[in-house]
């Protein structure tokens, strides 16, 4: 086993779309995160100061520094909470599915399910909302998912798709 598959969905539509392909019989940890953090690298009005403050004009910077780049980044406190589901035993992989999705683009999800804070954690199976859980709390994350899963007679070690299909 190599980890739990994860998908970064762009929006609660594409995540509805998502639910209705793989919500009815599998677990769903759903991550809700602040989107990405602009961050700038290499700030050009920063450097001329400094270069001023030294008597040096603009015109010495490094060709580096001569303009900021501006690049989006992930939020970090979902990422370590994505990285450490990892760590952890959610269930099989087979039967679990980790899905991130920008709270700045889901309104309506972060006013359905009440999301205060960023990272927030929802938990469905079988298409329904079982729980949730706020920060960076991945073995809480664990401890539900295993339960939730015990709890609808599931095989936590082993793929439970067999006996999906021949419950049918």
């Amino acid at each position: 086993l190599n980890g739990y598959e994860v998908s970064e969905l762009p929006s609660e539509k594409i995540f509805e779309e998502y639910m209705r392909r793989f919500g009815n019989s599998q677990l769903v940890v759903t991550v809700i995160h602040s989107g990405a953090i602009p961050v700038t690298i290499g700030n050009k009005k920063e450097s001329d100061e400094s270069l001023a403050k030294r008597g040096n004009s603009s015109s010495v910077l490094h060709p580096s520094m001569q303009k900021a780049v501006a690049k989006d980044v992930f939020d970090p406190v979902a990422r370590s909470l994505i990285s450490g589901f990892n760590l952890v035993n959610l269930g099989h992989p087979d039967d679990v599915k980790v899905v991130t999705l920008p709270g700045n683009l889901s309104p309506s999800m972060v006013s359905a399910y009440h999301v205060l804070a960023y990272p927030t954690t929802l938990l469905f199976f079988r298409n329904k909302y079982i729980d949730k859980v706020v920060g960076c709390r991945f073995d809480e994350v664990a401890t539900k998912c295993l339960f939730t899963l015990r709890n609808n007679n599931c095989n936590i070690y082993s793929s439970n798709e067999y006996k999906l299909k021949s419950d049918e």
